[in-house]
């Protein structure tokens, strides 16, 4: 796990919310030590950082659709027409 603020600042350098101070730099290290701990047999491995991160970046994006999906539904059900 020493690795991991090591890979952590290379990861997509070019997005800032993964980099030391942004807003999912460490949603991306808390990952990555909780799969560490999951599977110690495999740990962490060099490059697993890049994998995390676009499963992150994905589930920001449904968690946000479905989150106004829902939205959109509540709102309708109470719309007079």
């Amino acid at each position: 796990m020493s690795l991991i603020p090591l890979d952590l600042p290379r990861t997509f350098p070019a997005l800032a919310f993964f980099q030391p101070g942004g807003p999912w730099h460490d949603h991306l290290r808390q990952v990555l030590e909780a799969y560490a701990c999951y599977r110690p047999d495999i740990g962490y491995v060099q490059g697993m950082s890049y994998i995390a991160a676009v499963l992150l970046i994905n589930v920001v994006r449904c968690r946000d659709a479905s989150a106004r999906a829902r939205t959109s539904v509540s709102a309708s059900q109470f719309s007079f027409r």
